[in-house]
Order: structure tokens, then C-alpha cells, then sequence
């Protein structure tokens, strides 16, 4: 039989709201409590409870919290890296051009032999062309078994080019080499832009030496140069212009809004980048 002291701690337990009313009445009537102490015992387990799942609650939050953030840092670093790799020159995937062109060369590109490469370049540019035609002359490398596109910095390290930092920091990696034939040839260089102000101040630094960065790859004769740029309009467009002593252009840029740069050595091949920005249906989007 049980003891009297075990009866005693049964009887002594505070039954639960819960239990039968005829239980808790009987309670009430044997040991003298209220039922507002009933209550209070039976909140009291509950909320022990709601406490113990509040704080697995918290747990859980934390939790993903944490490997929200983890996971947000982890694609920023990643997109600092491919940024980063941009601005330094590494090769980018893009190989589509700036612009629709009616034909296409491609030069392969071998960092340890620049020269070769810039006569290939220059090759290209003088290969014969139709009237009005415009040649894309895509520069590539073999990575693996993927070609990539060499970027606007790395054409500039090839040609031996040397425009100013500022100029080089408000460049995107994507440009577009061409040659347009009117009555000669003429090269074009077009430049995605990613700081108009920066891109136009860097220009106008870079006047005094850019005829030169550009006599060989572009076969300018500067002999009869003038030793400045002037301003000039073609199509309500702004432009610069170095002319020789004879007014002859030999070396032009100018912008597309705020967006795209472009060089070139007369006035034609301008006129027909202007044109075909200004058409869809030589947009490459």
C-alpha cells in the first residue's frame, strides 16, 4: 500500500485547469486554496514553456541571420574580384562589338609578343575594304578552351600606347577596334565609358601626346602636324581635331552622349559611327 507521506504529495499537487471540474473542486474544498492560485500555478508552467520555445525561436534566427550575411559577403568579394580584374586588364568574355559591322578579322593575342601582334593590327587595317564597309578587327585569347576578348588596357600596353591615369580609371575593359574605307583607310577606336567627366578631362590631357601614341598603329604622318587640337562641329556634335598645316584631319575624337568615345583619323568614318549609333539596326545589345 502506498505510504501516507506519498498520498500526502499527491494530494498536495495543485491539479490543472485542465482536469475535471468535480477534481479541482474537490481540491478546493479539501486543502483551502483559491482558484486564482490554480491559476497563477498554471500559468506559471506554461509560460516556462513559451520561454524555452521563444529562446529556440531566437536560436533559429540567429542562425539564418548569420548565414545571410556569409552568404551576401561571400558574392560581394566575388563581385570585387571580377571588378577588380576588369580595371587591372585581364581578359573579359565579351566578344560581341560595340557596333554591327559588315565584316571581321580576328588577330590572336600573345602577351609575350606584342610586336607581332601590333603588325598584325596594322595589317589588318590597311587589308582591302569595301567603300562604306566597316571591318571589326576582333582581338582574342585562347584561355583553356574558351576565347575571351582582350580588353581597351591591354590594347593599350600592345600599341605602347600611355593615356593618362585618369583617363585609363573612367574606361570600361570592353572597346571596339575598326577600320571604315571611304577614300582611304581610316582605323576607329571606340571606348565604353564609365566616367564622362573624367573620360573628357583625361582626353583633353592626353592632346599633346596621343598623336604620337598613335603614329604607328594608326601609319600617321605627323611631320606636317600642328601641335594642337581645335575645336570643330560635325552633325551639332562636338569634336576635336588635330589638323596639319594644311587643315587636313589627322587625328579626331569626339563622344557619343556620355557613354562611348570615339578616335578616329577623318571626318567620314565620324560621321558614319554617328550615323549607325543613331540606327538600331547596328546596335549590338
Amino acid at each position: 500500500m502506498p505510504s501516507e507521506e506519498k498520498i500526502k504529495k499527491e494530494e498536495d499537487k495543485i491539479p490543472a485547469l485542465r482536469t475535471y471540474k468535480t477534481d479541482t473542486s474537490e481540491y478546493v474544498k479539501k486543502r483551502g486554496v483559491s482558484l486564482i492560485e490554480i491559476a497563477a500555478e498554471e500559468a506559471r508552467g506554461r509560460g516556462i514553456k513559451i520561454e524555452e520555445e521563444n529562446r529556440f525561436s531566437l536560436k533559429k534566427i540567429i542562425i539564418i541571420s548569420a548565414s545571410s550575411v556569409i552568404i551576401i559577403g561571400i558574392s560581394f568579394a566575388g563581385i570585387w574580384f571580377f571588378t577588380k580584374g576588369q580595371k587591372e586588364g585581364q581578359p573579359t568574355s565579351f566578344l560581341k562589338p560595340i557596333l554591327i559591322s559588315e565584316d571581321q578579322v580576328e588577330i590572336y593575342v600573345y602577351p609575350e609578343n606584342y610586336p607581332r601582334v601590333l603588325n598584325e593590327i596594322k595589317k589588318a587595317i590597311q587589308s582591302q575594304t569595301r567603300i562604306n564597309q566597316l571591318l571589326y578587327v576582333s582581338l582574342v585569347r585562347q584561355v583553356g578552351e574558351s576565347k575571351v576578348a582582350v580588353g581597351s588596357r591591354e590594347f593599350f600596353r600592345i600599341t605602347g600606347a600611355s593615356p593618362p591615369q585618369e583617363l585609363l580609371d573612367s574606361l570600361e575593359n570592353e572597346f571596339m577596334l575598326s577600320k571604315f574605307y571611304f577614300t582611304k583607310d581610316c582605323p576607329i577606336l571606340i571606348f565604353k565609358v564609365a566616367a564622362f567627366d573624367s573620360a573628357f578631362a583625361g582626353m583633353m590631357k592626353w592632346e599633346t601626346a596621343m598623336a604620337d601614341d598613335f603614329k604607328d598603329v594608326f601609319s600617321l604622318e605627323l611631320s606636317n602636324a600642328r601641335s594642337f587640337f581645335e575645336d570643330r562641329e560635325i552633325q551639332n556634335r562636338d569634336i576635336r581635331v588635330l589638323n596639319d598645316k594644311d587643315s587636313q584631319p589627322l587625328l579626331l575624337y569626339s563622344f557619343m552622349g556620355r557613354d562611348y568615345l570615339i578616335i578616329t583619323t577623318d571626318e567620314e568614318p565620324l560621321k558614319e559611327i554617328f550615323r549607325r549609333f543613331s540606327s538600331f539596326q547596328y546596335l549590338n545589345d
